[in-house]
């Protein structure tokens, strides 16, 4: 049987397909993100409300079975445009 051979591409050709096909892409920003303790003071309530009403907040995150976090910028912006959270 004939070898299978392997093609190869000249490398400054790639280089110039890639650089004209493929657009860098900045890196997500990660959203900063409150723990419950943190939430709880800007809120003004304490932390075992913030477990028990977590679907009533929008700005929650569930993490996992056991951790929640809460988004810092809709929790801000939730404040500015309502007078009452919860």
């Amino acid at each position: 049987q004939p070898a299978a051979s392997a093609v190869t591409v000249p490398t400054p050709w790639l280089e110039a397909l890639l650089a004209e096909t493929v657009a860098p892409v900045a890196p997500l920003a990660a959203p900063d993100l409150l723990t419950v303790d943190q939430a709880a003071a800007r809120l003004g309530m304490c932390p075992g409300t913030l477990y028990r009403r977590e679907k009533d907040f929008p700005f929650t995150r569930k993490i996992s079975h056991r951790v929640l976090r809460f988004d810092a910028v809709e929790l801000a912006a939730c404040l500015r445009t309502k007078t009452k959270v919860a």
